[in-house]
């Protein structure tokens, strides 16, 4: 996933939303839902490899069954975009979409907890490291320059 681009991401997502639209299902706000995801996880990767793996390991440690669950979705997430691209007609695809959509909403989720685990993690360490109330404001005020 580190060696793809942003774009060659954003394009595989397109060419299966076009596949379902031209067989008349909508599923695009589901793959808009995806395609963030990845992008988030894209981003974080390359920013701090070590951060992002910490994250999610002490995620998996601390809810066992939310990280199984999580599991679960991005595997079914992944055979349901494999199957989509071998069906040819509206109504086998109409199934398929409505359990891309089902899951895509729980993974929207799920990316919005991992969004708030490392942002909190980044806040903390600032605060830990900050030595005077100088120093914290200079390390805040970046952090926050990082959001935006």
């Amino acid at each position: 996933m580190v060696l793809v681009s942003e774009d060659e991401l954003r394009n595989a997502y397109r060419v299966v939303c076009e596949r379902f639209g031209k067989l008349g299902v909508d599923v695009e706000d589901s793959i808009e839902i995806m395609l963030e995801h990845d992008l988030w996880k894209l981003r974080k990767i390359r920013e701090s490899f070590t951060n992002f793996v910490s994250a999610y390991i002490g995620f998996a440690v601390n809810s066992p069954e939310d990280a199984y669950r999580y599991a679960i979705i991005l595997i079914a997430l992944t055979l349901l975009l494999t199957a989509s691209m071998e069906v040819s007609s509206h109504e086998k695809l109409k199934p398929i979409a409505n359990e891309i959509k089902r899951l895509a909403d729980e993974l929207e989720l799920y990316t919005l907890t991992f969004m708030i685990m490392l942002e909190k993690s980044e806040e903390d360490k600032v605060i830990a490291t900050a030595r005077d109330p100088e120093e914290l404001t200079i390390s805040f005020n970046s952090l926050q320059s990082v959001k935006l």
